[in-house]
């Protein structure tokens, strides 16, 4: 009778050992600076032909920060473990839309797409003594802490490339779960639901329209911002040397491609492939010692963040002339000397 007994209590532990693997592999974090859900809608976007390239952005968030508390006791550590993931398209609902759209993070100014089995790292979110190295068989007696970890982030809507349907409709995907918030040790399919998630709606708003202007960018030689020759000895740090104006300008007049854009409001959004300091200054070398800053000619010591959506206003006219300028700012009193080329481009959108 003993024998059974022992071994029925031999059984409960085992059990209850069970019970408690299964509820140690999930981190469990809490929000410590804003909601638990960041819920996005988009609003009504149009997108003209025009634009239905691969990459063309047509909608950013706002910068979302959040900063969280996590907790988590493992029963064995990996290089992975105490750290903390967003977990892209977590319940595949970004995987069901049409294929002329992706849905993505930008994290450190790095965007990702929202592919059902990605993650992006945050970093380590839970803190460990004193037995923490991976594959160490003493966790038993470790003990784990809280570290908060801020995160800023954005999530973004592209077009592919694809064509968009012939409606020119995205059809309703409903909801999107774009990301959700987890530990390095848990799974696809099994992440704790109390964590912090960020959802997306209204893309069935998004209507490709036949708003097609020509667009050209006008500088003061040709389509390019000349400087001249700037004397290094000017160099004062983080001195604006040198504004040269320029402007982009969307001609609407044809019949054709134009019936479509008076009433929506224009945006634009500067990107570029060189070095950015600051999110703000194009480096056209990264040891040049100096860097150019492009601002509204309405606000011309107000510098153009890149990949930012810029509000242009209404359309009320056929032919729309918008003013920005090119700054030379000094980042060194030595700056190199020679010629010296960096670009950017402009992507215009309509809503």
């Amino acid at each position: 009778m003993k024998s059974t007994f022992e071994n029925t209590l031999k059984l409960l532990a085992l059990l209850l050992a069970m019970c408690w693997s299964q509820v140690a592999l999930s981190m469990t974090c809490s929000t410590a600076l804003g909601g638990s859900t960041e819920v996005l809608n988009m609003g009504a976007i149009k997108v003209t032909p025009a634009q239905v390239r691969a990459g063309a952005e047509i909608w950013r968030s706002a910068t979302i920060s959040r900063q969280f508390m996590c907790s988590e006791r493992p029963n064995s550590l990996n290089e992975d473990t105490l750290k903390a993931f967003f977990f892209l398209d977590p319940i595949s609902t970004v995987s069901g839309l049409d294929r002329s759209l992706e849905v993505g993070v930008t994290y450190l100014g790095r965007n990702t797409k929202a592919s059902h089995g990605s993650r992006i790292n945050l970093g380590t979110a839970v803190n460990c003594t004193p037995f923490c190295e991976p594959g160490s068989t003493m966790t038993g007696y470790n003990r784990y802490y809280a570290l908060p970890i801020s995160v800023s982030f954005q999530v973004y809507v592209k077009l592919t490339g694809i064509t968009p349907p012939g409606s020119g409709k995205i059809a309703n995907p409903g909801t999107l779960t774009v990301l959700r918030l987890a530990g390095g040790n848990d799974t696809f399919g099994n992440l704790p639901a109390s964590n912090f998630a960020t959802t997306l709606s209204g893309l069935n708003t998004v209507s490709f329209t036949s708003c097609q202007p020509t667009i050209t960018v006008t500088g003061n030689s040709g389509a390019t911002v000349g400087f001249g020759s700037i004397s290094q000895k000017n160099a004062v740090l983080n001195k604006i040397e040198k504004q040269v104006p320029f402007s982009v300008n969307v001609n609407m007049s044809s019949v054709d491609n134009g019936q479509a854009c008076p009433g929506a409001t224009m945006q634009a959004a500067f990107s570029t492939t060189y070095t950015v300091r600051d999110q703000t200054t194009i480096l056209p070398a990264s040891n040049s010692g100096f860097g150019i800053v492009l601002a509204r000619a309405t606000a011309p010591t107000v510098p153009i963040v890149m990949n930012r959506i810029v509000d242009l206003g209404l359309v009320n006219g056929s032919v729309v002339q918008n003013r920005f300028t090119a700054g030379l700012k000094w980042l060194s009193t030595t700056p190199r000397v020679g010629p010296f080329t960096a670009s950017a481009t402009v992507d215009i959108t309509f809503k």
